[in-house]
């Protein structure tokens, strides 16, 4: 009977690890850029800075951060799809 572990003799995979750290890597940026947009909003809802930061500082992180985090989950994607899977 076959080995039922796909890791099994591919160098390529951590034994039963199927992680992909760009995609997980990327899609953490992304929530990040969107706690960024959050918090820009209510910012600027509130005519106030937090903490000292004003909401175009918020607004320029969560753009850098979506910006990463596309890259990132790209990166991801074509490492996927290269390797058939």
């Amino acid at each position: 009977m076959p080995h039922q572990n796909p890791a099994v003799g591919n160098s390529d995979r951590a034994l039963g690890s199927s992680r992909n750290w760009s995609l997980i890597i990327g899609r953490v940026l992304l929530v990040w850029a969107l706690i960024e947009a959050g918090l820009s909003g209510l910012v600027d809802l509130s005519g106030r800075s937090f903490l000292g930061i004003g909401p175009e500082h918020f607004a320029f992180d969560g753009i850098i951060a979506a910006l990463a985090g596309t890259g990132f989950v790209l990166d991801g994607s074509v490492r996927r799809l290269a390797r058939g899977g």
